[in-house]
């Protein structure tokens, strides 16, 4: 246990930097899935499809920017891993030491994120139906927090699945026919 405590805290802010992320993230999915759980019983309702919609976007940015900050965060501390690998620590206990942080991190901050979720409430649905798009009632329930915490978490451990395998690959250089091809395509991504 202080094994990991210390490994939070010596990347502590490449940890608040998910965090912060995982907190919006957390909002967002809070707001959508509390429309989605006002428009279960009502039919012809716009409110399911515009959260199933917000709720797939964040479920998108979750995946991908935990996976991006996953891969700086393994990158960073990758020869601390791989010195637990050269005295004896199983692959498997890496595995689960690097997705408890990300559990716990994720968790506290999907928890953290529900808390603006109300305040904000009110306002979203004020502005849709400003738009003319007719909105229930819609409220923030235990059902809503606990779907939106497990949702977020669920999604920062598939972001932080890839990232894991560098710890298990022998380092190699890029061949060079690679790095032209990764060249030509930024070429032509730029312009």
């Amino acid at each position: 246990m202080l094994v990991w405590l210390k490994d939070l805290q010596s990347n502590w802010l490449s940890w608040l930097a998910v965090a912060l992320t995982l907190v919006v993230s957390s909002t967002s999915c809070t707001l959508a899935l509390a429309m989605l759980v006002a428009s279960s019983g009502a039919e012809e309702n716009p409110a399911g499809p515009v959260g199933g919609t917000v709720l797939g976007m964040a479920l998108c940015v979750v995946v991908l920017v935990t996976l991006s900050q996953m891969r700086l965060i393994i990158a960073e501390r990758e020869p601390v891993y791989r010195s637990w690998r050269m005295v004896g620590m199983p692959g498997w206990m890496i595995i689960s030491f690097i997705l408890g942080q990300v559990a716990v991190v994720s968790a506290a901050a999907g928890l953290l994120g529900v808390l603006p979720a109300g305040p904000l409430l009110a306002p979203c649905v004020r502005a849709l139906r400003s738009d003319g798009i007719p909105m229930p009632d819609i409220a923030i329930t235990g059902q809503v927090t606990v779907i939106a915490v497990i949702v977020c978490m669920s999604a920062a451990l598939v972001g932080a699945l890839p990232p894991l395998r560098r710890v298990f690959r022998p380092r190699t250089t890029a061949h060079p026919a690679w790095t032209v091809v990764k060249f030509v395509l930024a070429a032509a991504a730029i312009g």
